[in-house]
């Protein structure tokens, strides 16, 4: 497609488009969760989920949402070789005294009732993909905690994807949605009406987001079929993950005046902290050490960075670092090119996946001030005894 037929596409995709209008009415309602950008942060999900199963959180029905959904879990449990309650246990247990933790060593959601012994494991996924050996290092940890108890272990994701530990059960956010629609429909009475706009928002934002809502769905269906070319040419040029977060932290870097920045691209961002950048130590004009953001792989990692230069100062450099391991690293062979001192993870990548622009900011801005109380006087007097040499 040339340039003038991609206009023309993108003209015709523009105007008087009823469906696209439509659509966009659909996604203007207003809705908190989506405001707050947390539609994708598995942990805020992990939050609410929580909040929701507890019986004793203000939303008023004690232990009803929790036992609906402990319901679904017992049922896809029946096959499972191991100490898992049955339907009769439960239709007698009191679950007023259940607890409900988030993240209880790294585990998503823990159900925990000691008065009945039994603990349900729940592992949350929204988006990312499921790490290697979670599943069983969380079961694990359960076995040896709750010997004795009656346990469940659930994969909650999207679309109820398969665990690769057979112990657990598979559960998709659609089951979420039935049981807490289930609960809003036959304790509507019992139920304040903060309590409901607020379950609804979220009820809502599940159905746009991750389960998909089939109205919307058939919505963008019709309108891709018929401005495909249109679509696909703004698919093209869309901004990509990566590029904003780099972005983000080019944009915190030069609003910080503590900071210089060297030199950015959408994988590696290069600066240096102004009371590092000492001008004995260039090299014609071009500075020789650096402070590395790699943002790749849906993670930033820093690195402290020696990069080409003249021979001479970057051995004395080198020299130097290495006779301070406790700031610059355990020193290695001097690399011809580029040498890395030392590097640490910055942002993971679930928080990656689920902090917005302004998390991003202040997860970067953090672990610059850290380091620079950590080691950042101490790299200075090393450097600064460099060109007294």
């Amino acid at each position: 497609m040339n340039e003038t037929e991609a206009i023309e596409a993108l003209k015709s995709f523009i105007d008087d488009n009823e469906d696209l209008e439509n659509l966009e009415s659909r996604l203007d309602r207003f809705n908190v969760f989506e405001s707050l950008g947390l539609v994708r942060q598995e942990i805020r999900h992990s939050a609410f989920l929580r909040w929701l199963l507890d019986p004793t959180e203000t939303h008023g029905l004690g232990d009803y949402w929790l036992r609906r959904f402990l319901r679904i879990i017992i049922k896809a449990c029946e096959e499972k070789p191991w100490n898992t309650p049955s339907l009769f246990d439960l239709d007698g247990w009191d679950l007023g005294e259940t607890e409900v933790y988030k993240e209880w060593h790294n585990i998503d959601l823990l159900i925990l009732d000691n008065r009945n012994k039994f603990v349900c494991a729940l592992e949350n996924k929204v988006d990312a993909g499921e790490a290697k050996g979670q599943l069983q290092r969380y079961r694990k940890i359960v076995e040896q905690e709750f010997g004795g108890y009656k346990r469940a272990y659930v994969f909650l994701t999207k679309y109820g994807q398969r665990p690769s530990d057979e112990a657990y059960v598979q559960i998709g956010y659609k089951d979420v949605v039935a049981v807490i629609e289930n609960a809003l429909k036959r304790r509507e009475s019992q139920i304040n009406d903060d309590i409901k706009l607020f379950v609804g928002q979220y009820l809502d934002m599940v159905r746009r987001h991750i389960v998909k809502e089939s109205e919307i769905q058939e919505l963008c269906r019709r309108i891709y079929q018929k401005h495909r070319r249109a679509l696909d040419q703004i698919f093209e040029y869309r901004p990509d993950r990566a590029a904003q977060v780099s972005q983000t932290i080019q944009d915190h870097i030069k609003s910080r005046p503590d900071l210089i920045s060297i030199s950015n691209s959408k994988t590696y961002i290069k600066f240096l902290p102004e009371c590092m950048d000492i001008p004995e130590l260039h090299n014609e004009g071009k500075r020789i050490l650096a402070w590395l953001l790699e943002n790749k792989g849906n993670k930033v990692k820093f690195r402290l960075e020696l990069q080409p230069g003249s021979k001479d100062v970057r051995e004395r450099i080198y020299e130097r670092a290495k006779s301070a391991p406790r700031v610059f690293g355990k020193a290695k062979s001097l690399s011809p090119q580029y040498h890395t001192f030392f590097s640490e993870s910055w942002i993971s990548q679930k928080d990656y996946d689920e902090l917005d622009d302004e998390g991003i900011k202040q997860r970067v801005d953090g672990r610059i001030t850290g380091l620079l109380e950590r080691k950042g006087e101490a790299m200075v007097n090393a450097l600064r005894r460099i060109t007294q040499q």
